[in-house]
């Protein structure tokens, strides 16, 4: 039954039903007695099985109880070649308080290893870095040890198959970071590293020695001394460009994310995330923020506009269409890696596939300032002097806008004063704004509302 093979289930069922009367029972009980069994077997299980799957899921259950490290790693590295669930595990990891280690060319192995309490990153789920050259990398790692320089890196590696693409990888990826050196300035020695190390390889199989017949050996503790190998003094990438070459070659981000400079906006504009919306009904209205990961452009029948987008948060990524009425709208916000907050109705397919049809977009860029009537700012008197009420009056001339700012002075254990100028001050409430303000007042001096607050011992 359990192969759904339709000839043979009919012979079994004549000769169930024969053997039935031959032992004195109903034909017509009988055969509906196996139409139960035929119906039953499209999902049910023998008893043996279902006792093998609850073993095994008792050991399962055990091993990720007693031995977490170990087990996400293992759970990490079965699932090596699908992004979408090394995303749900590495934030299922974080939630459980292990701490991914990015990938390192003297640290890491193939696949993802127990590192302490952590698991550190394998060179295998790096894009474009192959097996073999994994294992020259490994194998070189043995012979000598810890690389110190990108030189002494290539130097001792088949550049048949770590090639200027796997480098590439390696470094966008920060495999190479443990050599102190920034991200820039190694990816723009390549090529000469590479040229040189294959000058020196030339050299070890011709038996030509360096100076006093050293060979190339003096100069390898110390690369930055050859004259014309020294790094150039690039400044580091913007963290945004370190983070899409972090996605780029591992299909995700690792040591940071997009969205997180937006945590506290999703907590207080978004009601679902990629994770939580497994648990909400199909039909229910939802908001959800995240980066554009992959975008579509589409036509209807009737020639009307409209996208597909693939939004990605810190847990998961999920599909947004937006038809042609809302795409008139956010058109100009639709662009790669930008940041989203999506409201519209979670639509949950027979498949048990989720996707979002979106009826408002907006950039999560200034959400708090656009949806936010007042600002209020917190003032504790006992902090504050003349010197920084003046660079307050400043920071508030310097950025004119829409949000009217009401202020709360607080004497502690006193009293709590809410101010209202009669000369509206209405201010652009954006990032620069909350950081300028906060360095005079305190983190969290900055808060926004919807409604006007009400006095608290009289309005002044």
């Amino acid at each position: 039954m359990g192969k759904k093979k339709k000839e043979e289930m009919e012979a079994q069922r004549a000769r169930f039903v024969a053997g039935a009367k031959v032992k004195g029972f109903n034909e017509k009980k009988v055969a509906k007695i196996f139409d139960l069994m035929e119906q039953f077997a499209g999902y049910g299980f023998n008893k043996s099985h279902s006792a093998a799957y609850a073993l095994l899921a008792y050991q399962t259950a055990y091993l990720k109880a007693h031995y977490p490290v170990c087990f996400m790693s293992a759970l990490l590295t079965n699932e090596i070649n699908n992004t979408d669930k090394i995303v749900k595990y590495i934030s299922e990891c974080r939630d459980m308080g292990i701490k991914i280690l990015p990938p390192d060319i003297n640290i890491s192995h193939l696949h993802f290893t127990p590192a302490g309490p952590d698991i550190r990153f394998g060179l295998a789920a790096i894009k474009n870095v192959g097996a073999n050259a994994i294992n020259s990398i490994l194998e070189a790692r043995q012979r000598i040890g810890t690389f110190k320089s990108i030189f002494e890196f290539c130097e001792n590696l088949d550049l048949r198959v770590v090639n200027k693409r796997v480098i590439e990888s390696l470094i966008k990826a920060g495999a190479l970071d443990s050599l102190g050196e920034r991200r820039s300035q190694l990816f723009a020695v390549i090529d000469k590293a590479i040229e040189t190390a294959q000058k020196v390889q030339r050299d070890r199989e011709s038996g030509q020695k360096g100076l006093f017949g050293l060979g190339t050996a003096v100069l390898q503790d110390s690369h930055e001394a050859e004259p014309g190998l020294a790094l150039p003094n690039t400044p580091e990438w913007q963290e945004a460009q370190l983070l899409s070459y972090e996605k780029e070659t591992l299909g995700f981000y690792i040591t940071g994310h997009p969205l997180s400079k937006f945590a506290k906006d999703l907590k207080d504009f978004s009601n679902a995330n990629t994770e939580t919306i497994h648990e909400i009904e199909s039909g229910t209205e939802i908001s959800l923020g995240g980066i554009v990961s992959a975008l579509k452009f589409l036509k209807t029948k009737k020639g009307d506009r409209m996208a597909v987008i693939q939004l990605e948060d810190l847990t998961g990524t999920i599909e947004a269409v937006i038809f042609p009425e809302p795409f008139q709208r956010c058109q100009h916000l639709l662009k790669a890696d930008a940041p989203l907050l999506v409201k519209g109705v979670l639509d949950v397919e027979d498949s048990g596939n989720r996707k979002v049809l979106a009826n408002e977009i907006q950039s999560l860029e200034g959400i708090r300032e656009r949806s936010a009537q007042f600002v209020t700012i917190y003032i504790n008197l006992l902090g504050i002097d003349a010197g920084d009420a003046m660079r307050l009056q400043s920071v508030l001339g310097g950025h004119p806008g829409e949000t009217r700012v009401i202020f709360q002075l607080e004497y502690p254990e006193q009293y709590l004063i809410t101010l209202k100028p009669h000369q509206l001050v209405k201010v652009r409430a954006d990032m620069q704004f909350i950081k300028e303000v906060e360095s005079i007042c305190g983190r969290g001096a900055v808060r926004f509302e919807k409604v006007e607050r009400g006095m608290a011992q009289g309005e002044r």
